[in-house]
């Protein structure tokens, strides 16, 4: 049996009619900047359609033109250098220019052109989302090109980078090696002979060992 309303409850006005009735109220009074708010909110959400779309199709051409590599031969690095270059002028925040400019830093730092690796190195890693495991290898790259060029302080700071990433453990033992050969060009025996003791520690490789407990012998 439902409940019966109490004289003070009939008196009362219905909640939901009065929240209605000032809606309509205020709809009523500011229609014009409902109109604008509406038509804003739609053609935002057109713009972000039409952006999606065309990274979408931005990133498809930028990988196609990517992929003619995977059709050279093997040390073609020219034709290959000139393929990712033009993803970079046409495409350069595409995914596929990330990965050109990587791909440039260590075709010209086998070629001996440190500045030219550096510059595309560091473009990359600007580029490259955090969870991308090639940042470690990249600043490993930035960190040899840096050496080649006797610029230990920033040798250091790249190795230093790679060593700190997560994946960059996986090289633990290379990383310590990189840092440890920095610090004695830089004359710093302990700092050298702290990081082979290191490199030593976490080492699977037998040649490798036989290196490291060498100058570890030599530098105590």
């Amino acid at each position: 049996m439902a409940a019966k309303l109490n004289k003070q409850e009939l008196k009362q006005p219905d909640k939901f009619q009065v929240m209605l009735a000032r809606a309509l109220a205020y709809m009523t009074a500011n229609k014009r900047k409902l109109y604008l708010a509406g038509a804003v909110f739609v053609s935002l959400v057109v713009l972000a359609g039409v952006w999606y779309l065309y990274d979408a199709n931005m990133e498809k051409s930028a990988q196609r033109i990517y992929a003619r590599t995977f059709q050279m031969k093997i040390g073609d690095s020219t034709a290959a250098a000139g393929v990712y270059k033009e993803v970079l002028e046409k495409y350069p925040r595409s995914r596929a220019a990330a990965l050109a400019n990587y791909r440039l830093g260590s075709l010209y730092y086998q070629q001996g052109d440190f500045d030219a690796a550096i510059k595309h190195y560091e473009a990359f890693l600007q580029q490259a989302p955090d969870e991308s495991d090639l940042k470690v290898i990249a600043h490993m790259g930035l960190g040899h090109c840096h050496e080649a060029k006797r610029d230990y302080k920033n040798a250091l700071a790249a190795f230093e980078k790679a060593a700190g990433n997560k994946v960059g453990q996986v090289f633990g033992s290379m990383n310590n090696q990189n840092i440890a050969r920095v610090y004695e060009a830089m004359n710093d025996r302990a700092k050298a002979l702290e990081y082979y003791s290191k490199a030593l520690t976490n080492n699977k490789d037998p040649i490798a060992e036989l290196l490291l407990k060498r100058k570890i012998a030599t530098l105590s």
